[in-house]
């Protein structure tokens, strides 16, 4: 695979989204093409060149220049949300109206994590401060909630029926209602909780840090239910369309069957290699695909076979989201975000 740039022209990252939504992911087959949207332009910047440094890999610039995106998530309108670390900002593409900027108040924040809530608003975690934010997107409006335990800086946000989880480090798992309060789920033991998932009927899926061990709380019943995956190391945890869970570790990952069965797939590793699949992602057609910092993207297809779309020199892909049948990302080594 080439990794030399080659110039598609001038353009936004808006009008990148809408190239991307005209192509699936690698590795996709779909049974019907994907309409282009069109999109404006975000205002009050020069428009950035989109890159191409593979046949599949693309890049496009912040809407602010020199931004530095940290996360990226969608919302379930389809838009792609990202925070800029460099600018303050957390920022929507929209798939019917361009790019919006959303300047976060106070001091300089790190967002870690964005979500949409169900109501609409969009939740992110700022780790520079021990808050949670919102963000209204109709009015631009900001409310912010520090979490008063000294112990916790959430991460790893996601949405569930009635309030917004995320994980607590040694405090477990909290969550925290539209109101504003803000709460923890009592596990019981000494649970140091990294990553988090919530699955349609509400169930939280978590992984235990240092151990392993995940764990499927129920907030209807007040229960936690252990599994144990055999592989250390746990990197992250996704609930899956079918509602299997998948779980990374040290040079695996893990599926976690209906029944609670087990199974593993082994990432083959060279010696010098430590494989830790993080930012767990499906595809419309149950493809799962994760980030490494030594392989860049990965993809498990339904026949357990792991390929790998390999990083350009100098990129760290990070967080993924699935925007239509693309796979966009944030990179950290580029300062760019990118589709495949």
């Amino acid at each position: 695979m080439s990794t030399s740039p080659n110039r598609l022209g001038r353009g936004s990252t808006a009008a990148a989204l809408a190239l991307a939504l005209m192509a699936p992911a690698a590795g996709l087959i779909v049974s019907s093409p994907v309409a282009a949207i069109p999109l404006t332009a975000h205002e009050g910047a020069a428009a950035p060149s989109l890159v191409t440094v593979s046949s599949a890999w693309h890049e496009a610039a912040t809407a602010t220049p020199g931004g530095l995106p940290t996360t990226v998530a969608v919302d379930p309108a389809g838009s792609l949300w990202y925070a800029d670390y460099t600018h303050d900002q957390l920022v929507r593409i929209d798939i019917s109206g361009g790019e919006r900027v959303f300047g976060l108040s106070g001091p300089k924040a790190h967002v870690t994590s964005i979500v949409a809530g169900p109501d609409g608003t969009v939740w992110f975690s700022d780790q520079a401060h021990r808050t949670i934010g919102r963000i209204f997107p109709g009015s631009g409006l900001e409310k912010r909630y520090r979490l008063d335990d000294a112990r916790v800086n959430a991460t790893s946000l996601a949405a569930g029926i009635d309030r917004v989880w995320f994980a607590a480090g040694p405090a477990g798992l909290g969550y925290i209602f539209p109101s504003g309060e803000v709460d923890y789920a009592r596990l019981g033991g000494a649970t140091t909780i990294d990553s988090i998932d919530v699955a349609p009927d509400g169930r939280v899926w978590f992984a235990v840090s240092g151990g392993t061990s995940i764990g499927v709380y129920d907030p209807a019943t007040t229960t936690t239910r252990m599994i144990d995956v055999g592989v250390g190391a746990l990197s992250d945890i996704a609930v899956a369309p079918d509602g299997s869970v998948w779980v990374g570790g040290d040079n695996a990952l893990m599926h976690v069957a209906t029944d609670d069965s087990v199974a593993v797939v082994t990432l083959a590793a060279r010696s010098f290699e430590h494989i830790a699949p993080r930012s767990i992602t499906f595809d419309s057609l149950g493809q799962l695909y994760f980030t490494d910092l030594n392989r860049g993207i990965g993809v498990l297809d339904a026949h357990g076979t792991v390929t790998y779309e390999t990083a350009p020199s100098g990129a760290v892909p990070w967080d993924l989201a699935m925007v239509g049948d693309s796979l966009w990302f944030n990179d950290m080594g580029r300062s760019t975000l990118g589709w495949l």
